[in-house]
């Protein structure tokens, strides 16, 4: 059976804005990609998907041919819009091969010295700002995104690229959203061994001391203290994990 530490079971609350920005990391896989071929390089293997690159640059590819076509009978669902988005569509082929030309595609190849879901490496203006002090996480949230956000707006207001500049628009902000979520989630994760270790710790002098109330750096124990000591050293034991010295390091999972 699968135990839960008592910071997370007692402690652990729900964080709607985590939860937001959670949503938004799990859904931008396709945003992020129709921008990161162009501003990245040495993606990780097993993060970029040439197979998806292929799949977008179709789609893409049948937006401009049936905005020819749409043109030629009269037809104006999607009109001139088609061409901007099958020009952004071969940009975008050419960008995703050569970033898979970066990728060791040998598929026996397993390396220690290479991260498999790299996000990849900065290249250009924002590899610079990150060389003069920028920190990386304003160069992935706001930095890299801006381009594209002005060019999206740019492009709205040109008849033939009104739905390119959409794309370009959401895809930014979804960018932007993806990183939020991605910075929060792994503040959350390091956040959360650090209360678990404090409350593994507490609750070992709780036990220790015999006080049920006992309260230390902003930790207070609510659970009920066994006035026997045996039965505390054996709660002790129980409950929390030991290092080799026989300190509590963690609340045991």
């Amino acid at each position: 059976m699968k135990q839960k530490s008592y910071f997370k079971q007692v402690f652990r609350r729900t964080n709607f804005k985590l939860s937001f920005l959670s949503f938004f990391y799990s859904i931008c896989s396709v945003p992020r990609l129709l921008l990161e071929v162009f501003i990245r390089k040495n993606m990780g293997s097993r993060y970029f998907s040439f197979g998806l690159s292929i799949i977008l640059f179709l789609l893409f590819l049948i937006t401009l041919l049936f905005s020819a076509f749409s043109q030629a009978a009269s037809f104006s669902a999607l009109g001139s819009n088609g061409y901007g988005l099958g020009i952004f569509g071969i940009l975008f082929f050419v960008f995703a091969n050569k970033r898979r030309s970066e990728i060791n595609s040998d598929p026996t190849h397993v390396s220690f010295d290479e991260f498999s879901l790299s996000t990849g490496e900065l290249t250009g203006w924002f590899k610079s700002r990150k060389e003069n002090g920028t920190s990386l996480r304003r160069i992935e949230i706001w930095f890299e995104p801006l381009p594209f956000f002005i060019g999206g707006l740019v492009l709205m207001f040109i008849p033939f690229t009104r739905i390119l500049g959409l794309l370009l628009l959401l895809s930014s902000v979804l960018y932007s959203l993806s990183y939020m979520g991605a910075y929060a989630l792994a503040r959350d994760f390091i956040m959360d061994k650090i209360d678990e270790k404090i409350a593994g710790e507490e609750m070992g002098q709780a036990l220790k001391s015999g006080l049920a109330g006992h309260e230390a750096r902003g930790f207070t124990n609510r659970s009920p203290i066994p006035t026997d000591e045996e039965h505390r050293d054996q709660l002790y034991n129980l409950i929390l994990k030991r290092d080799k010295s026989g300190e509590p390091t963690a609340v045991a999972q």
